[in-house]
């Protein structure tokens, strides 16, 4: 299993939780976005199909941190891909 992260679980990037969720060879371990209400929505949708709820931040430092995770998911306005890359 490949274990990721999902930064910016908004428009588009709801779309990348819902396809992942689904998948049996990914893992949701961390949703991440300063809107509460998408980072609560983002859980929700993990924990619905998966049945396991992911760590839900609002700084993605704490996603890239994580050794565990091995991949992330930019999905945040285009301003913000370039730092979140840098970090």
């Amino acid at each position: 299993r490949v274990v990721i992260g999902v930064i910016g679980p908004g428009g588009m990037g709801s779309n990348h939780v819902n396809l992942l969720a689904a998948r049996s060879d990914v893992s949701i371990a961390y949703v991440c976005d300063v809107d509460r209400d998408r980072l609560s929505n983002a859980a929700k949708v993990v924990q619905n199909k998966t049945g396991k709820s992911p760590k839900a931040v609002s700084d993605m430092r704490r996603v890239f941190d994580d050794k565990d995770v091995d991949a992330v998911f930019i999905a945040t306005p285009d301003h913000w891909h370039a730092p979140a890359s840098i970090l």
